[in-house]
């Protein structure tokens, strides 16, 4: 029963909220991805991901939620990730993992669109 109690709270604690309230007010694109009690959200600028970061954590606060530290952060992904990783000294872009896949930055076979690449995480495999 409770993966079904916390869809249908999260339902009303973030998805409408994000959809009705947080989105509306966003420069540019954004996105919630949510299953169960996991979500990556997405934003085309930085400015917006802070500020979601920030009212999240309010909302969630509002509802006695908090979120796992370990588990969230501010990266950037996409089409531009891999070049801006190169101007810092970094050899790739960051990954994340969600429902059990990691997610990276990759192209396509040539070469020339973004492509989000999927692999089981690791310590699963094993």
């Amino acid at each position: 029963m409770s993966p079904l109690l916390a869809n249908l709270y999260l339902h009303y604690t973030l998805d409408l909220w994000f959809q009705r309230r947080f989105q509306p007010g966003c420069t540019g694109p954004a996105r919630l991805i949510r299953y169960a009690d996991d979500y990556v959200a997405s934003f085309k600028h930085e400015v917006d991901a802070k500020r979601f970061r920030i009212e999240m954590e309010k909302r969630l606060g509002l509802y006695e939620l908090e979120i796992a530290p370990e588990k969230t952060r501010i990266l950037a992904f996409g089409p531009m990730a891999q070049q801006w990783a190169k101007e810092q000294g970094r050899r790739k872009a960051e990954t994340f993992d969600f429902l059990g896949f990691t997610h990276y930055c990759t192209t396509s076979r040539n070469g020339k669109w973004f492509r989000v690449g999927r692999k089981t995480i690791s310590r699963r495999l094993s």
